[in-house]
């Protein structure tokens, strides 16, 4: 994918806090501090950006004739995107 991603801490605002996530583009997510889990946050939209890429990897994988042998590569990928995600890795 190659974009390149900022992450944004908002302590105020009509929203209250908020961590966003954008790209070249503006504006890709919002996650919203509902608890104060602030390494639960930084873990899940740290890991947005891998967790799109595998997707996309997947499908494109699953479309391509044949063994489907890009289909495991692309799942590792994306288990260990969830487990950033998770905060495990």
């Amino acid at each position: 994918m190659g974009t390149s991603w900022t992450v944004e801490f908002t302590r105020g605002g009509a929203c209250g806090p908020h961590y966003m996530l954008s790209d070249k583009d503006g504006c890709f997510a919002r996650l919203y501090q509902e608890h104060g889990n602030d390494d639960e946050a930084l873990s899940l939209i740290a890991a947005a950006p891998a967790l799109l890429e595998a997707l996309d990897d997947i499908l494109m994988a699953y479309d391509l004739p044949g063994d489907h042998c890009e289909m495991e590569q692309a799942i590792i990928v994306a288990r260990a995107a969830i487990d950033k995600a998770k905060g495990e890795k």
